[in-house]
């Protein structure tokens, strides 16, 4: 008995020391499994949007200041409804700087010849005419855009605010939440990200940047993709989109086959691009006032 007590005792004398040995090992590879850990959750939505493209770019060239005129578009032949009139002389009246109102009747005074419209323009709904327009008024020009919206401030500061920055290239005002993010792609880390992201109805941008290049021309690439099918089933009401029921001037009910959706044009362009570049955006322009506009 003695005998093999002895035995089980430098058994585990002997596996006690190997414990001891390689306990510092078991210490190191259970912190090096926290540490993949941790990267991999902080670092999840940087590899995705590394996969599909999108990776925050650090450009330190110094472009033009901004000129201080905001565009807006009307870019139907209909009439401005009384709501939307009083906004608009909101806008003259409060906005501290140059206004331009881009009509039908004005748009070609506007559109330089080395970047002519889109052959798929004449196809657009209103709304998307609109969308197209104030991407090329900020690529081309730069400057200020609105949406005819009630407008109670002046916009002179927020253009000295991105002029005395160099280093920035945007200047607007923060989403609302994720609801009112939009993306063409599978890409939730976007809405995620909301409030890096600035909204589409006001804001100010410095011409030609990298932002408002790859802007316009992923609108161009989408037109270009889009044009056939905008020919066969143009838009049949300002604000036509797919599947839409409209009800045509013969009182005949359709259903909508124009190709593009909603926030297609704008938004699911604009939101990733934000986001993108998100260090070269300024975060400062109030909410834009969305009450009693139509």
């Amino acid at each position: 008995m003695k005998l093999i007590k002895n035995i089980k005792h430098n058994i585990l004398d002997k596996y006690i020391n190997i414990s001891d040995k390689y306990q510092y090992l078991y210490i190191l590879i259970i912190f090096i499994i926290i540490l993949l850990i941790y990267f991999i959750i902080t670092n999840i939505p940087k590899l995705i949007i590394s996969k599909n493209g999108f990776t925050s770019e650090t450009d330190n060239k110094t472009y033009e200041k901004a000129d201080k005129i905001v565009y807006c578009c009307w870019t139907g032949n209909n009439p401005m409804s009384d709501d939307r009139k009083r906004c608009y002389e909101s806008i003259l009246k409060n906005i501290g700087v140059k206004v331009v109102l881009i009509t039908p009747e004005k748009l070609n005074e506007y559109i330089k010849q080395d970047y002519p419209l889109h052959k798929s323009y004449e196809y657009l709904s209103y709304t998307h005419k609109a969308d197209y327009l104030r991407t090329y008024m900020m690529h081309i020009y730069g400057g200020g855009y609105t949406d005819i919206k009630q407008t109670d401030y002046s916009w002179e500061p927020y253009f000295d605010v991105i002029n005395n920055n160099t280093e920035k290239w945007a200047l607007g005002t923060t989403e609302l939440g994720a609801a009112t993010v939009a993306c063409n792609d599978n890409c939730d880390w976007v809405a995620d990200n909301w409030n890096k992201v600035i909204g589409n109805g006001s804001y100010i941008f410095k011409q030609q940047t990298p932002f408002t290049t790859e802007w316009f021309n992923k609108m161009n690439k989408l037109l270009d993709d889009k044009y056939e099918e905008l020919k066969k089933n143009p838009a049949q009401v300002p604000d036509d989109i797919p599947g839409k029921e409209i009800t045509l001037p013969d009182g005949t009910t359709i259903i909508s086959k124009y190709p593009v959706g909603w926030a297609e044009m704008l938004g699911g362009i604009f939101h990733p691009l934000c986001y993108k570049y998100h260090n070269k955006i300024i975060h400062a322009l109030p909410p834009i006032n969305t009450s009693h506009y139509r």
